[in-house]
This record gives structure tokens, C-alpha cells and sequence, in this order.
């Protein structure tokens, strides 16, 4: 179980600390970080206050897409090691011309990915207060 847990994990580790980098570097050159240390306010009280909160936005969707994709079933994985899921079974129906069990399974895939987006929405405006689910799109 080692490989086939470290070959799903470490490329998802390594975008999303990647990405959380990037987001909190953006979120350090703001305004609001510098007016909060201006005011006084340790280094560590910015960070967990003010900057972790605001940089988690962008990581709430990459956390979710990354949700979806192992919800769907991990394919390359799945088929190398012979590892039973969703993945393994999309490849086996198609190679066994079982259309209707493959259509199934890619219906399960896009649900999860549907479902993964409506939770990162959902979190979004937990998050972010200027966010407000109950108004709809401008017209």
C-alpha cells in the first residue's frame, strides 16, 4: 500500500504547498498586513489573524478539485498497481466494451467534481465575509 499511497499523495503535496507559498506571498505584500504591523501587532498574530485566512481562499479550490480527482478514482494509479476503484473499473469496462458501466463511472467522476465546487463555494463565504451566497450574479 506504500506506493500506491505515496504516488497519489506526494504530487498533491507538492502543488498545494506550492500554491499556499504563492498565496500567502500575495497575501503578505496587501495592505491590510502592513497596516496590522504598523498598529503593532506581533508577527504571529498577523499571520494566524489576518494572513492564513485570506490566503486559504485559492487553497480551498485546489483542496477541492484535489478532492474530486481522488473521489473519481485515480486511473493511472489504480491500473498499474491493481489497486480495486473507480479508476480501475473505467479501464476494465472500456477495455471489455462495457459502455454502460463506463458512462456510470465517468457520471460518478463529474458528480464528485460538482459536489467538490458547491462545498468550495460554500467555504468561500465561511471564509470571506465579502461573500454572499444569498444574492445572485449581477445583472
Amino acid at each position: 500500500m506504500i506506493l500506491p499511497i505515496l504516488s497519489l499523495t506526494l504530487l498533491s503535496i507538492a502543488s498545494i504547498s506550492r500554491f499556499m507559498r504563492s498565496s500567502m506571498l500575495e497575501v503578505f505584500r496587501q495592505d491590510f498586513v502592513r497596516t496590522a504591523k504598523a498598529k503593532g501587532a506581533s508577527s504571529a498574530r498577523v499571520l494566524f489573524k489576518h494572513c492564513i485566512k485570506n490566503g486559504m481562499l485559492p487553497m480551498i479550490t485546489v483542496l477541492a478539485m484535489d478532492i474530486a480527482a481522488l473521489m473519481s478514482g485515480a486511473v493511472l494509479t489504480e491500473t498499474i498497481f491493481s489497486w480495486p476503484g473507480i479508476g480501475k473499473l473505467t479501464v476494465d469496462a472500456i477495455n471489455g466494451s462495457d459502455y454502460n458501466v463506463a458512462m456510470l463511472c465517468f457520471m460518478v467522476a463529474t458528480t464528485a467534481i460538482l459536489v467538490m465546487n458547491f462545498i468550495a463555494d460554500i467555504l468561500y463565504s465561511k471564509v470571506d465575509p465579502r461573500i454572499d451566497l444569498t444574492k445572485g450574479s449581477p445583472s
